[in-house]
């Protein structure tokens, strides 16, 4: 479905009239607006709705750091398109759904341009300026559909798409000086990170030789679940997806209970920005660990994403800055070597010298539409 809507400062007062099937066009106080029309082409063929498929966030990782316009995390479904005029008031607001080039009609009074991927139909209707665009709150529980639109997997574990990574543009500037037609270029920013446990090794001597280590489940802690302002990447939330009761609608941050771990088929999971260095998020290994005596208990590894040599955990960074933040539009890889036990609660923190991380820091590829006005 496709929805056009026009809004005029005559109107900040008064009741909001519009409907999804005609265009609602008022006239300015300083005049009439010239109509113009917007040609958004997004160069990706059509994305399938259908069941997932290859997308859960256990396998192969994509390798073209979401560059490709139109498939793996550069997947573009629901779009939603933002035009305001110089006070930053409404003037169209436009959704659709990708399947190529679209139309967009607008007038020459808009000045000014977001564009927004996978997000839910309708979620910035009712809101009429820039800044009200910016802090429509947007659950990371979305991404456990394959289109964004949906939260129907949170509550299966494991179930995040790469396919439908929440993306939102910069402000772009329209000049109509030279006509109707305008043909800017447009990039669009991942609001999410990757974070991904890409290795595990061992490495039990001295007091630990003999032990043996077996995870049995991979997870997030203290992630973030909801975007509450898209410029300021402020969030909100702090869940797990351990694989108990009370994490029972966020279970799709965690991998629920596996038999082995392979470097082939590694674990990843995508989440919002956290800059708290008190409580930062973090990706917990939890398995079964076994003295060489026979013994055997559960134990945590909770590892700080991008942390460096610091706290309890011993890291090497590369590439990032390692001050424990995670940023949007970013993938984290976090190779671990296990060398000792670990603790007897995810809130606890890990024992130096006990779990080596090298984290790998990288900036996903923009995805560059063109757009033709």
């Amino acid at each position: 479905m496709k929805h056009t809507l026009y809004i005029s400062s005559l109107l900040a007062a008064c009741m909001l009239l519009f409907s999804c099937a005609s265009d609602n066009t008022v006239v300015p106080e300083n005049g009439t607006p010239e109509h113009a029309s917007v040609n958004i082409s997004l160069s990706t063929g059509i994305v399938s709705s259908g069941a997932k498929s290859a997308t859960r966030s256990t396998g192969v990782l994509p390798t073209d750091k979401g560059g490709t316009v139109g498939a793996n995390e550069g997947t573009l479904n629901h779009i939603c398109v933002g035009l305001f005029n110089t006070n930053d008031k409404l003037v169209t607001l436009y959704e659709y759904d990708y399947k190529g080039d679209e139309k967009v009609p607008t007038r020459t009074d808009a000045v000014k341009m977001l564009v927004f991927a996978n997000v839910p139909t309708g979620a910035f209707v009712g809101k009429y300026t820039v800044s009200d665009f910016y802090t429509v709150a947007q659950d990371l529980g979305y991404t456990s559909s394959v289109d964004g639109k949906t939260k129907t997997g949170v509550t299966s574990f494991n179930s995040q798409s790469m396919k439908s990574l929440p993306m939102m543009s910069d402000v772009q500037t329209l000049n109509w000086g030279s006509g109707t037609t305008l043909s800017p270029k447009v990039t669009l920013n991942r609001m999410v990170a990757r974070v991904a446990l890409t290795n595990i090794t061992y490495n039990f001597t001295g007091s630990y030789t003999g032990c043996t280590f077996a995870p049995t489940e991979i997870f997030m802690y203290n992630a973030s679940n909801s975007l509450t302002n898209w410029n300021t990447k402020s969030v909100s939330g702090s869940v797990s997806g351990e694989n108990i009761p009370a994490n029972a609608n966020t279970a799709y941050l965690g991998s629920g209970t596996i038999s082995s771990f392979s470097s082939s088929s590694p674990y990843y999971f995508y989440v919002f920005p956290n800059s708290s260095t008190t409580v930062p998020t973090k990706l917990v290994i939890k398995g079964t660990f076994t003295t060489k005596s026979g013994t055997t208990y559960t134990t945590y590894y909770p590892i700080t994403v991008n942390s460096s040599a610091t706290g309890n955990i011993i890291s090497t960074v590369t590439g990032g800055t390692g001050d424990s933040k995670i940023l949007s539009n970013t993938t984290y890889g976090l190779a671990v070597t296990i060398s000792g036990t670990g603790v007897n609660s995810v809130s606890d923190e890990l024992t130096a010298t006990n779990v080596t991380v090298t984290t790998s820091v990288d900036d996903y590829t923009n995805a560059t539409i063109a757009e033709h006005f």
